[in-house]
Parts: structure tokens; C-alpha cells; sequence
């Protein structure tokens, strides 16, 4: 009788396979049970869904993606005037003593050590925040109109001339392109987050969703100042790309120049862990 005789070379080709094939199994399981049950579901467009940069989907290519675009409320009036500070401040957040203490962050001796950390962040579409945003821009765009140029005055009519048309740009972008879709708080239990969504749902109209996210702490959570002490740094959501179906990808045209005038919306569908996925798209 012959024998099969394994190489150590083919016990770890083995090996490597069978824990490929573990992987995947892990992945389809954790996908089957968070889509057994839907928790919420919220409509998007292509003002919180952003197609990829290298959009012109080559023919090989099977993967399309949207990418889930947010932000948080802590965009100041004294933020508008540049688009680097508004970017930069689009992923800080300011928590409550009693979330920013569930995260157990090492004390400011060791400011150093900042690493990421799992969380759990609550996403509100098209509520207080976006609506307090678009007023900050309302009256920032007010603001620059009441300057006048004299003499004494900071800027010159020509420059003037160039704000209004910024703040102008910046009120129509805010109004039909910007970002409806917020993360407004942020802990390490959900349970937290369930009892502030309660509290939220009582003063805000928009839709609000628990799900899971990475963190870490800011730059400043140690300011002398004490002005930063709660604040962190919204690294990304845990699911921040959704793949769309092929049965739903005629609805994006193939042409990369599209980009900008394209249109769409999408039902989306959060399971048992708060992940998302495309159930419709328009």
C-alpha cells in the first residue's frame, strides 16, 4: 500500500489554505448573522455616499464601491473661512465626562501613547446637526456681506468681492452637496449610546443610528487650557465602504465625467453589529 508522504513544505501549503478557508468561513457567517435581522434603515444620496476617486469602473473590475461620507457638529463660525480648518475639524468630537471616562484612556503623563481604539458612535441623517451647520453658514455668509471697505477697513473692495463669492459657493455647496449624515457621540458601550439616542430622539427630527466605529484621542486632550479634555479624534466608521451588488450597478453610469452631476440614492440596511449594506439604489 502506498503511503502519502507530506513534505513539511505541503503540511504548510495545507495549513495556509485551510486557514484561508477558515477566514472566509468566519466572514460569511459574521455577514449571514448580521443580516438576519435589520435594525434600521436609513435612505442616503450621493451627498453622504461618495463614488471612488478612480471612478470609470474598468471592465475587470467586479468591486464597486460607495464610500460613506460624515462629519461631526464641531465645525466653529471661526472655521468657515478656510476649507483646510473645515476639513480638519470634521472628525473632532467633544464628549460627556461619562463616555469620554468608558474609554479608560491612559492619563496626559502619557500623552504619547494615542492608540486606536473600538468603539461605538451615534450617526444622526438629517438632523440638529446638519440644520445647526447650515445656520452657522447662513450667518457667516451674512456676516461677510455686512463688512464694508473703507479706508481703516481689513480688507480691500476686491477682497470683499472675493469672500462674498466664497461664502456664496459655501452656502450652495452646504445646501445641496454637503454631508446630511453626523456622528455625534461616541462610547465604548452601546448601552450609553442607546440612553443618549432616547434623549436625542426627544429634540431632534432627524434619524439616529448605533454603530460601530475606531477612535482615538486628540492632539489636544491635554491643553494646559483644560478647553480639550474630552475630546477625541473620529478615526473612521468599522464599515466605511459598501460593496453594490452587481444587480444594482446599472444605476451608476461607466463614464468617469459623470462624477459630478450624478444623482442617486440608496436604502440602506444596518444588521445585528451595525454594519451596513445596499439593499436598493436609485
Amino acid at each position: 500500500m502506498n503511503k502519502t508522504m507530506y513534505t513539511p513544505r505541503k503540511l504548510l501549503v495545507c495549513a495556509a489554505i485551510g486557514c484561508i478557508l477558515l477566514v472566509n468561513a468566519f466572514i460569511l457567517i459574521k455577514v449571514y448573522v448580521n443580516r438576519s435581522e435589520v435594525v434600521a434603515k436609513v435612505t442616503l444620496s450621493q451627498r453622504e455616499l461618495t463614488l471612488p476617486n478612480n471612478y470609470g469602473f474598468a471592465k475587470e473590475d467586479s468591486s464597486r464601491r460607495l464610500s460613506i461620507r460624515w462629519a461631526t457638529p464641531e465645525i466653529g463660525t471661526d472655521t468657515l473661512n478656510s476649507d483646510y480648518w473645515r476639513w480638519a475639524n470634521r472628525s473632532r468630537l467633544t464628549l460627556s465626562n461619562e463616555h469620554f471616562a468608558s474609554f479608560r484612556f491612559p492619563a496626559c503623563e502619557e500623552k504619547n501613547k494615542r492608540p486606536k481604539v473600538p468603539a461605538w458612535v451615534l450617526l444622526e441623517f438629517n438632523g440638529s446637526s446638519f440644520s445647526d451647520y447650515l445656520e452657522k453658514v447662513e450667518q457667516h455668509r451674512q456676516f461677510i456681506y455686512g463688512l464694508q471697505s473703507t479706508v481703516d477697513a481689513a480688507y480691500s473692495e476686491k477682497e470683499l468681492a472675493e469672500k462674498r463669492d466664497d461664502a456664496d459657493k459655501l452656502l450652495a455647496e452646504t445646501k445641496n452637496e454637503s454631508t446630511r449624515l453626523y456622528v455625534i457621540d461616541a462610547a465604548s458601550d452601546p448601552q450609553l449610546l442607546e440612553i443618549a439616542k432616547q434623549k436625542r430622539a426627544a429634540t431632534s427630527a432627524g434619524q439616529l443610528l448605533i454603530v460601530p466605529a475606531e477612535i482615538y484621542l486628540s492632539y489636544n486632550h491635554c491643553d494646559k487650557s483644560k478647553k480639550f479634555t474630552n475630546e477625541i479624534i473620529v478615526s473612521k466608521l468599522a464599515v466605511e465602504s459598501l460593496y453594490v451588488p452587481k444587480d444594482f450597478a446599472p444605476a451608476l453610469p461607466m463614464e468617469a465625467e459623470s462624477r459630478s452631476t450624478l444623482k442617486f440614492t440608496a436604502n440602506i440596511a444596518y444588521g445585528r453589529f451595525g454594519e451596513p449594506w445596499i439593499i436598493r439604489l436609485n
